[in-house]
């Protein structure tokens, strides 16, 4: 597996990504119009028509998110990203980011097949969590925790308001937990990684980025074995690729003073 380095392809934002949603910009730069508390009520009906998954190019997925899929539709997790999704770097994060990536001129989501997805049980949290969005109200350099996380209302234009759900209700329904582990390792190792990669990549040559970016592409994505549980294997992945991305920014530090 590769991961295209920065430039490689059109960059539509810089601040948000070149993928990024204008409904999630919306909603991010004005975000207390829509926060909504895990006691706080909201309609929403699914109808099962599909809308959500098209128009979609933002559907990043986290490690996770890959493995539950993958393990679902018997693939391994590099099978599963060859077929379904892209790879690139964040151009402001610095970060591997994969994406569902899109078919078609209404551009759904290549897991929808005749309005049903082939992944229902085990779909990205992002799309479990659909119309609930969350997000972290850390300041800079705090640790992200369940303390700091928001959640928010989304304008969802689908559905209709036959049933009326609480936030934590919402989230018990599709087993996400409050004190998602994993959400905040997975959050707090990527502003850490981000800010090294951020540091480094100026003072680095292509060929240096090219290797780091692939080591770390496929050791926070790729390496996973299929049978054995999810969260160990993160945990060791994660900690191997923030030792990596360390160990060498520490080395472009000093070979550039």
């Amino acid at each position: 597996m590769k991961c295209n380095l920065p430039g490689k392809k059109k960059n539509t934002s810089m601040k948000y990504g070149r993928n990024a949603d204008p409904r999630l910009i919306e909603i991010v730069e004005n975000r207390d119009q829509y926060k909504i508390g895990l006691d706080d009520t909201f309609t929403f009906g699914c109808k099962m028509c599909g809308k959500c998954c098209t128009n979609r190019e933002d559907i990043m997925l986290t490690p996770r998110d890959i493995f539950r899929m993958a393990k679902e539709l018997q693939m391994s997790m590099q099978d599963f990203i060859q077929k379904y999704c892209e790879s690139y770097i964040g151009p402001s994060s610095k970060f591997p980011v994969i994406r569902l990536y899109p078919e078609g001129e209404d551009r759904h989501c290549p897991l929808l097949k005749d309005r049903k997805c082939i992944v229902h049980k085990s779909k990205p949290v992002v799309c479990a969590l659909f119309p609930i969005g969350r997000m972290f109200s850390a300041e800079q350099g705090q640790e992200m925790s369940s303390q700091n996380m928001t959640y928010l209302l989304m304008h969802h234009g689908c559905g209709d308001g036959t049933e009326k759900h609480t936030v934590r209700d919402w989230l018990t329904t599709f087993n996400i937990p409050l004190e998602d582990e994993f959400h905040i390792m997975w959050t707090n190792a990527l502003a850490d990684i981000s800010k090294r990669l951020r540091d480094y990549l100026p003072k680095a040559d292509e060929q240096e980025a090219f290797l780091l970016y692939n080591a770390l592409f496929l050791g926070i994505y790729g390496s996973y074995h299929m049978e054995s549980e999810f969260m160990p294997q993160f945990e060791r992945n994660i900690k191997l690729a923030k030792e990596l991305v360390e160990q060498i920014t520490s080395k472009g530090g000093e070979s550039g003073e």
